[in-house]
């Protein structure tokens, strides 16, 4: 996870798709709305948005980028 000031977080990202994934993290409800999230180390993190959040669960939904 790359948090909007920069920071850095460790995270489990499970259940990918075309529309968003699943975040496991501790504390997931402390995330911001908006993150972006690096899936594969060689590629460029994912802008996301926030759409629920339990203990240690987080959705998130990838944010279109404008074409």
């Amino acid at each position: 996870i790359i948090l909007p000031d920069g920071g850095a977080l460790d995270c489990i990202i499970r259940n990918v798709s075309d529309s968003g994934c699943l975040i496991k993290i501790e504390n997931a409800g402390a995330l911001p709305d908006r993150i972006s999230v690096r899936i594969d180390l060689d590629k460029a993190a994912r802008p996301v948005e926030i759409i629920w959040r339990s203990t240690t669960l987080a959705g998130a939904m990838f944010i279109r980028e404008p074409s």
